[in-house]
């Protein structure tokens, strides 16, 4: 169980990284709102949820194991994504203002 709670630590703290990069990723609708790219979020969330899910079914205990999960969670994901004709996360339109600049442009 001890190993379990360790990966996800790091799984809050991929999460961490996850959302400094979606920072990246929002931009000013039509209307002014900030938006964010949400099928790159919700690809995201699944897959975390998914391999905590898998973690616990399956009573993985070891880092190694661990990972082998996240692999296998991540690629049936991006699989079925493809499958969909979906667009894979690194494949979506970045904007072309950061966040701060759009903030300091609007302050």
């Amino acid at each position: 169980m001890k190993i379990i709670k360790q990966e996800l630590q790091k799984i809050k703290g991929f999460w961490h990284s996850i959302m400094s990069h979606f920072h990246k990723r929002i931009c000013y609708d039509k209307d002014e709102n900030y938006k964010i790219v949400s099928d790159d979020l919700i690809a995201n969330l699944f897959r975390i949820s998914q391999t905590e899910q898998k973690l616990k079914r399956d009573n993985i205990q070891t880092e190694k194991g661990a990972n082998k999960a996240h692999y296998e969670v991540s690629s049936k994901i991006r699989k079925t994504i493809n499958e969909l004709g979906g667009t894979l996360p690194e494949n979506l339109p970045v904007p072309k203002k950061s966040l701060k600049q759009l903030e300091k442009e609007n302050a």
